[in-house]
């Protein structure tokens, strides 16, 4: 199952200038919970910000390029060929960045997001998404007492990818 992944604030913002525009440990402590033991699928910018690949994970990056990486990192060059490599056995977590998400996104049965609950300057957005073909299944106030108030929320599409 391809899900998605991300921690967008009110206005959608995921980052500005290759950074997360905030510290929030409780959500990094999600994330790392929810994609421990899957694959994570991210771009090779998101890859290149992040600086190493993500342990207790499998890392696929999606690049039009060749770039240099580090064993076990998996390469990718289409939508195509990830889709055809999507193990059964284990979740497919998408973490980014902006063209990833909305390439992704048409192709997601979930989407696992947190929201943060503050207007942001950025310039990378998360896509939007219609309420007409997702649903809310789940949400959960962040730990109080972080940099921004933020809840957990689980999204699910209403109708089934065929």
């Amino acid at each position: 199952m391809l899900i998605t992944i991300a921690a967008l604030s009110r206005n959608r913002v995921i980052g500005d200038q290759g950074q997360i525009p905030w510290n929030l440990p409780g959500d990094m402590k999600h994330f790392r919970e929810s994609t421990s033991g899957g694959v994570v699928v991210m771009g090779r910018t998101t890859f290149e910000s992040i600086g190493r690949p993500l342990p207790g994970r499998d890392n696929w990056v999606l690049s039009r390029g060749n770039p240099t990486l580090p064993a076990g990192v998996r390469l990718f060059h289409s939508l195509e060929e990830v889709l055809a490599a999507v193990p059964a056995s284990k979740p497919v977590w998408i973490i980014g960045g902006e063209q990833i998400y909305r390439l992704f996104l048409p192709h997601c049965q979930k989407q696992s997001l947190t929201f943060v609950d503050a207007d942001l300057d950025g310039d990378t957005l998360y896509p939007e998404f219609p309420d007409s073909e997702w649903k809310l299944d789940e949400s959960t106030p962040g730990p109080a007492g972080e940099e921004y108030d933020y809840e957990f929320r689980v999204y699910t599409r209403r109708q089934p990818l065929s």
